[in-house]
């Protein structure tokens, strides 16, 4: 069977809503997708893709109808979309986790992340002009990493003994169910997202502490608000809401 550089045999098969659009080496898909949306060379329903093979990656393209604090719901989604399409190929014992804002975890460690972003506007209820969301999943180490699960804060699903699952059937399967998603969204908001989301959700109800820069919160965490906002009980009974775009790029995140 011919293969090509990346050794894919066959280009993925997307839902019919969608375009594949095939990025090759750098930049990378999210990089590509957004710098296209913002000169406005791309259209909503882009899916920019990658074939390498140490990475899942992957970056959509939308045209939101909602303000822009609404449409940071489509982070959420797509994490939940990827919960799905994990699930339905990965063994059933090893189950996908998700770090607040934007990190999945297997067997408590980070093996890939959520990105978002989208066009400025003056005011969080005006609506974007164009918004791209995508996900990066570590399918396996750097070639020359003879040390396996050196790195205890970070996985791939060849150390967690899943590297057999195919990228193609994994992209497939995600940007069917990322649709599926996004039309739930469309018709009863952000409701099942949620819940979705806070059924996976790390730590839930546990104390944590988060920490970016000099700062850190601690506290109990209780839950996740209508806007995706982390909501933290403090030792002193103070009730604090954080902005997940303000912790995108975060990485410390203690249990």
């Amino acid at each position: 069977m011919l293969q090509d550089e990346y050794g894919w045999t066959a280009e993925p098969q997307f839902p019919p809503l969608l375009n594949g659009v095939k990025v090759k080496g750098h930049p990378r898909p999210f990089d590509c997708a957004h710098r296209d949306a913002k000169a406005k060379k791309a259209q909503s329903g882009d899916l920019y893709w990658s074939p390498s093979q140490r990475f899942l990656e992957c970056a959509l393209v939308l045209e939101p109808e909602t303000g822009a604090t609404r449409s940071m719901h489509m982070l959420f989604a797509a994490m939940v979309a990827f919960g799905d399409a994990f699930g339905s190929l990965a063994p059933p014992e090893l189950g996908m986790f998700y770090r607040w804002p934007n990190r999945f975890i297997l067997n408590d460690a980070v093996t890939g992340s959520a990105r978002i972003v989208m066009a400025e506007t003056i005011d969080d209820d005006d609506v974007p002009d164009w918004l791209v969301v995508g996900i990066k999943i570590e399918l396996r180490g750097k070639d020359d990493n003879l040390n396996p699960g050196e790195d205890m804060g970070h996985t791939n699903l060849f150390e967690e003994g899943i590297g057999e699952l195919s990228q193609r059937d994994l992209l497939e399967s995600f940007s069917r169910h990322f649709l599926v998603w996004i039309h739930t969204w469309n018709d009863e908001g952000f409701k099942p997202v949620h819940e979705n989301w806070c059924g996976r959700a790390e730590a839930l109800d546990k104390e944590i502490s988060i920490k970016q820069g000099d700062k850190s919160w601690d506290g109990k965490y209780l839950n996740l608000d209508d806007d995706g906002n982390l909501l933290l009980k403090t030792p002193a009974g103070e009730m604090i809401s954080l902005n997940p775009r303000d912790f995108l790029n975060a990485q410390a995140w203690d249990k």
